[in-house]
């Protein structure tokens, strides 16, 4: 498995043929901790363009995969009301769901929301998107507080559900923060490669197929 290197203090998101740009939604139940394990990752200001919103709070980190630059930007949102979903879900390339137990409820509540971003993400124009692969993951916080059952409850729970895997963090603490997210980057950026990687190769073959012919005196 590849090293993940990060770097903090990123101004803004850069579009060029060397970095590829990242969004993962980070959403889950009230009071979870969301936006404290955003700024426990991302380390750095938030940027003067994404400045946070009613719908969300962004924040930045670029990392470094095989030389490779990828710029990671994590989206939490502030509520899970459908406009919130529907306006942040959009064209995202994972998604992280935070809770704090494991309880009947719970469980169901996340689900549901998974399933409600799916719904947006299936609605992306593109042939090479499949969301029962779409990328999603559990993030259980307050780690002092979970007992192993619990943490076995949360890993069965995701993978009768088609969530990639499952994480106990402590985002007070910094616990298993750094841990899950480049699992979480290790899972997402091939998925991403693969969509790029048709649409780079059809381009490539478009511009060796054309042939201009000049006519005239």
């Amino acid at each position: 498995m590849a090293s993940v290197k990060g770097e903090s203090n990123i101004n803004h998101l850069s579009l060029n043929n060397n970095e590829t740009d990242i969004k993962i939604i980070v959403s889950g139940l009230s009071k979870v901790g969301k936006r404290s394990f955003l700024s426990k990752w991302i380390n750095n200001e938030y940027t003067d363009d994404y400045k946070p919103s009613s719908f969300s709070q962004i924040g930045f980190k670029k990392v470094t995969i095989d030389d490779k630059k990828y710029n990671i930007g994590l989206w939490a949102i502030s509520n899970n009301d459908d406009i919130s979903i529907r306006t942040m879900g959009k064209n995202s390339n994972g998604l992280i769901l935070i809770c704090d137990n494991t309880n009947e409820d719970t469980l169901k509540e996340i689900l549901e929301l998974k399933n409600k971003y799916i719904k947006v993400i299936d609605c992306k124009d593109s042939d090479s998107d499949d969301s029962d692969e779409f990328p999603c993951f559990i993030l259980q916080n307050k780690i002092d507080l979970i007992q192993q059952e619990d943490e076995n409850t949360l890993k069965n729970f995701a993978k009768e559900n088609k969530f990639i895997n499952a994480f106990s963090i402590s985002v007070k603490e910094g616990i298993n923060v750094d841990k899950a997210m480049d699992e979480i980057i290790q899972v997402i950026i091939p998925e991403v490669e693969e969509i790029e990687k048709p649409i780079a190769e059809t381009k490539s073959k478009v511009s060796l197929d054309i042939k201009i012919i000049l006519i005239g005196n």
